[in-house]
């Protein structure tokens, strides 16, 4: 009976912290889902608790080093019992596109869900060197309004520019992503890659209400 008993406990906390969904993807990326109570209630920070628990989980994933690979970018209450917690994935400190955690928690610290992406191993496939743009952000939005051609209507809006990895394409490329928003008639945004060592645009991405499309360029 004592033996039964047991056993019942090591499946229950076995369940806790399995992975239940993790899927990969062509460009191996690992799609991540987790729920139920993932975590005891705990008085830590939601930094510190979410910390702890991806260094139990990691192997499950391919990350290497919780603290490195991943940065806590917000925090946000989206109840007044709940808290989400938004992780961006990092390489060499930098920001790579499309990877992030999100991770749920109530008012005791109780991790209940974990959704997002993560791309493990990008390092071997930049030979564990991080790479250094060629050309400025300033340039970048050059380079990134030249690619739209006739269509000034997101050339003559609201630009914003930063650092990504993208691990879509072959090499993990170093890539500036420049965006355009525009409001009217509607609020659309439009990203722009541009390669920040061949200097080209390599591709768009255009988000709406309306719209979510991507067009590779080259």
């Amino acid at each position: 009976m004592i033996r039964t008993i047991a056993l019942s406990v090591i499946f229950v906390t076995l369940l806790m912290i399995a992975p239940q969904v993790s899927h990969a993807a062509p460009d191996g990326a690992r799609e991540i889902l987790l729920t139920g109570n993932l975590t005891k209630p705990s008085g830590h920070s939601p930094q510190w608790i979410c910390y702890e628990f991806l260094t139990k989980i990691k192997r499950h994933y391919g990350i290497q080093d919780p603290q490195q690979d991943l940065k806590v970018v917000s925090i946000r209450n989206t109840s007044p019992d709940r808290i989400r917690i938004l992780m961006q994935q990092l390489l060499f400190e930098t920001p790579v596109w499309g990877a992030s955690l999100s991770l749920d928690m109530d008012t005791n610290g109780v991790i209940h869900r974990v959704e997002g992406t993560f791309y493990p191993g990008l390092e071997k496939k930049l030979f564990h060197l991080p790479m250094h743009p060629a050309i400025s952000a300033q340039k970048a939005v050059s380079i990134a309004k030249s690619s739209l051609g006739a269509d000034n209507t997101y050339a003559a809006g609201r630009d914003h520019t930063a650092l990504y990895y993208l691990p879509a394409r072959p090499g993990c490329p170093l890539v500036y992503a420049v965006s355009f928003s525009v409001r009217a008639p509607r609020t659309e945004t439009l990203t722009v890659f541009v390669h920040s060592l061949t200097k080209r645009a390599i591709a768009h991405i255009s988000e709406s209400s309306h719209l979510n499309r991507s067009q590779r360029l080259n």
